[in-house]
């Protein structure tokens, strides 16, 4: 017979669960405190249920498996309070729970001090942990038993009330917990499903992932040199600008009237749409002109700083001669900055150490105003430099808990203040930009990196989209005043700087519509919020279709045309089709791609170099880890010239995993020149990946070596336009300038031992010219190196080591210092260090060329 449970236990029992459940139910109150939120019996009883659920769930694990360790109560409902209260946080700043996807940036030094750490001193940190570890303490009063268990069975009967469906018209988290929102997450996410990248796109998404110039222009381009300056204010929202606000009918307590005003006096744009939340996803989608992945927690930021291919907006105009700069206060390692504006192409990066600490200052950087400022002393040096400069300021002091003096605007709310302190430091750029006569020649946007939103405590489908809505002003050198409706989306920026500047045939992969057209018609947008695990669809029609991450809860609606953010939503019935159109383009934008890579590479940064003695060798160019598609070759030319002094150059062209295709190492007097093409030909149906080509040099003379660089470039072209079926083919143009028509050298020596050959030709040289170009043709059946080696007697007079692969011809030219007498050339197998030469090699002409 079973013992029944002893009152004493079933008590223990009962306390548990009251501390596992005053915390949520704590940090629940404040949230609808805090937020002016009506109790809704149905509503909010869902979520204090969820939390009841889970509640009684840790208690009775906790009752089964203590034993004797009484006092471990104490560290649990220590975590789970401190959880709770992050959640209530993360819910107040962005409107959702929080998501277990991005536990990784909780373990940054900015946001554990920038955010966990200032939210944690705050009195509602304790109104959430006191109650639980009270309840806690009295759970010590007896002895816990595993039998215990039991007694907690009715609680577990409360998660029937989950049979309750969701209100899609009110706020998730009044209607579930953070821990039961993340395994909903982890049990029905669609990032782990296969996506048929080759499958044919809808017309709709393949339009929409076109860059499409076809609008009329109403904003005019660029007359003369232009300047870029985009600000990105942390979070900003496009209802915090009241034309814009009274636009879509809606209100919000977070004013910016410097900004309305100023958006007044030029371009406004009422409808500009973020596509994602989080910082690196905006930045992505406005400086590499792509949509951000819509439902994946992979941000194509972090794919592009790890090696993914993308030519961004940063690059493209460095190769125009634009100083490209990215200015941010904060600490770029936070989601992988560093590394994505270094391989977006900007050419000065800076950050946190780069600026005054400023008064305030927290673990985001210092307030808005010292970081605008000194931009602004940037801005300015760039100017007076007469170099086009495209510039990119990110602020952070709107970021919670937000960088403002105690004694700015104390009684306001605290965002409020935040967003009124930043409008301030605007003003101070803008009037200080027009008094040095920067904006007489520079295009400026200020806008956001993503939307913090508007909170409609009655309304959560319209809060909801609010955090996809971006403010914009744009002030031209032109003065142009519109007022723009249409709705655009983030990832135009791009397409819009290049139509401005008349560049936009330079990146025909880039998307979407420019901002300085009028179109005709509308097109399709999707866009998303990470956070809140949400989706849209905005057809032209004016009608909104909003999804959860799975299409298993979907609504469609008709809106006031050219007004998502409105107030008007007349239910429609959802089609299949509809929802199918919403994830072909979660499909179409997974992974970075759409680029339209250069075919033309130039690297020389100076036409002379000088060499020092002791300095060493030194590399002087080269193309470090380029990708290439499969059906492309490679054209390397290199052409060089000795003007003072002699020294010798280093030539060196593999792959990053080591395949060496060639290497040459030439010797160069007062007044040589050397010239040198190699064509890549990789095997059908392969890639070349990550080629290495390296030029160093090494003076001979104490007083150092200059030499100049005639040509020094990488062209990319079709395969299928290669002559020959070599895998490498060099073949130079007809004799270089400067040089006789060849003479002939005889084969004077040929040897194989073990598919091992030799070759060797000479020529009788009399009255010899100081100089001779020997050009040479080498066929190869194996995969090995090479030396060439031109002699007078036992002196090597110039050398070569090169590496042929199967099938492969080449044609080699040297320099050689000669002297009356018998000049002897021989090719053999390269140096000891190289593996051994296997197969044959057929040498088929050796000429000898003299200067005019």
């Amino acid at each position: 017979m079973t013992e029944p449970t002893p009152k004493s236990h079933r008590w223990t029992l009962f306390w548990t669960f009251i501390a596992f459940w005053l915390p949520p139910l704590v940090a629940r109150f404040r949230l609808s405190m805090v937020q002016g939120l009506a109790l809704e019996p149905v509503i909010d009883l869902r979520g204090v249920t969820a939390d009841a659920l889970l509640s009684g769930v840790l208690a009775i694990a906790f009752a089964a498996l203590a034993g004797r360790s009484r006092w471990l109560v104490f560290p649990a409902v220590l975590l789970w309070a401190l959880l709770q209260h992050a959640n209530a946080e993360h819910v107040l700043t962005n409107g959702a729970e929080l998501d277990y996807r991005y536990a990784e940036y909780a373990a940054t030094s900015s946001f554990f001090f920038g955010s966990v750490v200032a939210a944690a001193l705050s009195v509602w940190t304790l109104a959430v942990l006191v109650p639980g570890l009270i309840a806690a303490g009295v759970t010590l009063r007896s002895e816990p038993s595993r039998r215990a268990w039991p007694a907690g069975l009715p609680v577990l009967l409360v998660g029937l009330l989950f049979m309750w469906p969701t209100n899609w018209q009110r706020q998730g988290w009044r209607q579930s917990n953070v821990v039961n929102v993340n395994l909903s997450t982890a049990l029905s996410s669609r990032a782990d499903k296969p996506v048929d990248h080759g499958a044919a796109r809808p017309p709709e998404v393949a339009r929409a992932l076109t860059a499409d110039l076809s609008g009329e222009l109403v904003v005019p381009q660029a007359t003369g040199p232009r300047n870029i300056v985009v600000v990105l204010l942390e979070a900003h929202t496009g209802g915090y600008l009241d034309s814009s606000a009274e636009f879509h009918d809606v209100q919000s307590i977070v004013k910016t009237p410097y900004m309305n005003a100023l958006g007044e006096d030029n371009v406004r744009y009422h409808t500009l749409i973020h596509q994602q939340r989080q910082s690196n996803r905006g930045n992505y989608a406005m400086f590499c002109g792509d949509y951000p992945a819509l439902d994946s927690a992979s941000p194509k930021a972090i794919a592009l700083g790890q090696g993914a291919e993308r030519r961004c907006l940063p690059s493209i105009l460095a190769e125009r001669g634009y100083h490209t700069s990215f200015m941010h206060p904060g600490n770029l390692r936070f989601m992988g900055f560093d590394t994505f504006a270094e391989q977006a192409g900007f050419d000065e990066i800076l950050a946190v150490q780069d600026y005054s600490r400023g008064q305030p200052h927290n673990a985001w950087g210092p307030d808005d105003k010292t970081f605008i400022s000194e931009s602004g002393d940037r801005l300015i040096e760039y100017h007076q430099s007469g170099q086009p400069f495209f510039a990119v300021l990110f602020s952070t002091g709107t970021h919670h808990p937000y960088a403002v003096p105690e004694d700015y605007k104390p009684d306001d709310d605290p965002r409020a203040r935040a967003y009124a302190f930043a409008d301030d430091a605007v003003r101070d750029l803008m009037e200080r930009l027009e008094a040095e006569g920067v904006l007489d020649d520079t295009l400026v946007f200020l806008t956001s990196d993503e939307a913090g939103g508007i909170e409609y405590p009655d309304d959560a489908v319209r809060e909801r989209i609010s955090r996809n809505w971006a403010p914009m002003v744009m002030v031209t050198p032109e003065k142009a005043n519109l007022d723009i409706t249409e709705a655009h989306l983030s990832s135009d920026m791009s397409l819009t700087i290049l139509d401005y500047l008349d560049l936009a045939d330079t990146a025909p992969h880039f998307v979407g519509r420019s901002l300085l057209r009028s179109y005709a018609d509308s097109t399709w947008l999707a866009f998303s919020n990470t956070f809140l695990r949400v989706s849209y669809l905005l057809s032209p029609d004016a009608e909104l279709l909003e999804c959860d991450m799975v299409g298993e809860n979907c609504t469609l609606s008709a809106i006031e045309p050219g007004k998502p953010f409105g107030p008007k939503r007349d239910p429609l019935p959802i089609e299949q089709a509809r929802k199918d159109l919403l994830f072909a383009f979660f499909d179409a934008t997974s992974r970075v791609g759409g680029n339209e890579r250069p075919t033309h590479f130039d690297f020389r940064e100076h036409d002379m170099y000088h060499l020092s003695k002791a300095r060493g060798r030194s590399m002087l160019f080269g193309g470090q880890y380029l990708d290439f598609e499969p059906g492309k070759d490679i054209i390397l030319n290199l052409g060089l010239k000795s003007k003072y002094g002699r020294g010798i150059y280093t030539m060196r062209v593999a792959t990053s995993d080591g395949n060496l295709y060639q290497m040459s190492s030439v010797s160069l007097g007062k007044g040589d020149t050397d010239h040198f093409q190699m064509r890549i030909h990789p095997p059908e149906g392969e890639g070349l990946r990550r080629l290495v080509w390296n030029v160093y040099g090494r003076p001979r003379t104490s007083g150092g070596w200059d030499m100049w660089v005639t040509e020094a470039t990488m062209d990319v072209v079709d395969a299928a336009d290669a002559p020959g079926d070599g895998l490498i083919q060099t073949d130079w143009q007809p004799t270089p300038d400067g040089w006789t028509s060849p003479v002939e050298a005889p084969l004077v020596e040929a040897s194989c031992e073990d598919k091992v050959c030799f070759r060797a030709w000479s020529t009788d040289l009399v009255d010899p010219p100081r100089r001779l170009l020997a050009e040479v043709d080498v066929h190869s059946k194996s995969l090995g190196p090479l030396r060439i080696v031109a002699r007078q007697g036992p002196k090597e007079k110039a050398g070569k080591d090169v590496r042929l692969l199967p099938d492969g011809r080449a044609k080699f030219y040297m320099v050689v210092s000669a002297q009356e007498g018998e000049l002897r050339f021989e090719v053999m197998p390269g140096r000891k260090h190289e593996p051994e030469l296997k197969g044959d090699v057929v040498i088929e002409r050796v000429r000898f060329l003299r200067p005019d």
